[in-house]
């Protein structure tokens, strides 16, 4: 249904008489633009070709395709839950980040780009240690999909590091272990409270994307966002929703090795805030690392040597 009018739009044709792409693809298009969809183009090809088993670049050469009415109805379905502002990587069961091809569902935050930054972060740490030293100690803490941690360990030279991923949700940890079995990757998995996850433990790099927006913010979220994505995985406690980073700043410092590196993602308008934390836990603060759209989204720190 659509989310402004409460009722079904029709396609051009009816479906009994077998539309082609070239005839549904805009009317998809046009539905999800009327209900508020900024990316409705580029949503109405994922979802068509979704629902083919295609690449989006193959229905611009195929538009001539010919979609059986159980096709068509099954595309109607799909814009009908997108037009409720269900995010596309739900309603697919997938996401790309970086060189992998993630299952995410309602149990995880969907990967976004700017959290690349975390992973670029981590391997040219691991890249600049002397190849004669033993594999690097990596903590991802709230692994989420996983897509952190399984991003470092493709992307990391073989034998490099040895990487760990962290939850308190067991649900998330579940999808992780899928994930890594779709990529063929190993990550050492913890079910916990931060660092309360590997206690005793100590690290050469610790990255994380904890949840960090203030729960007064939630009205100006998406609905995309704040309709669909766990709750858990987005409200940070505390006024600034900075509560959980202060608590791991603090459990990092003690848990990173003389020289370690910690990684943050941070929400826009955040990098004050997070360096001040970094620094009052004991860290030097390095960089903080702007997005495509030139916010401010990762601090890198280190301990003293």
């Amino acid at each position: 249904m659509t989310a402004a009018s409460g009722s079904r739009r029709e396609w051009p044709v009816p479906v009994h008489e077998q539309p082609t792409i070239q005839q549904v693809l805009p009317a998809a298009r046009e539905r999800l633009a009327a209900a508020g969809i900024e990316t409705a183009r580029l949503d109405a090809e994922l979802l068509l070709a979704h629902l083919l088993g295609r690449e989006r670049t193959w229905l611009l050469a195929h538009d001539d395709t010919v979609l059986s009415p159980a096709q068509a109805r099954g595309l109607d379905e799909l814009v009908a839950r997108r037009e409720a502002f269900e995010p596309v990587a739900y309603i697919t069961g997938r996401q790309a980040f970086r060189n992998l091809d993630l299952t995410v569902d309602r149990r995880v935050l969907i990967p976004r780009p700017e959290t690349e930054l975390l992973v670029e972060a981590a391997l040219e740490w691991i890249a600049a240690r002397p190849q004669d030293a033993p594999p690097a100690r990596v903590l991802d803490v709230g692994a989420g999909s996983g897509a952190v941690a399984l991003a470092i360990l493709d992307e990391a030279r073989p034998g490099s590091c040895e990487v760990h991923g962290a939850d308190i949700s067991r649900d998330a940890l579940d999808v992780v272990e899928e994930n890594a079995r779709r990529c063929g990757l190993s990550p050492i998995l913890h079910e916990g409270d931060l660092l309360d996850a590997v206690p005793g433990e100590r690290w050469d790099v610790i990255v994380s994307n904890l949840p960090y927006i203030a729960r007064d913010a939630a009205p100006a979220l998406m609905p995309d966002v704040v309709g669909h994505e766990p709750h858990l995985a987005l409200f940070g406690p505390g006024e600034s929703g900075l509560g959980l980073i202060e608590r791991l700043a603090t459990q990092a410092a003690g848990a990173l090795l003389p020289g370690g590196r910690f990684a943050l993602e941070l929400g826009q308008g955040q990098a004050a805030g997070v360096a001040a934390i970094a620094e009052a836990a004991g860290f030097i603060v390095q960089d903080v690392r702007s997005d495509l759209q030139g916010i401010e989204r990762c601090l890198v720190a280190r301990l003293p040597d």
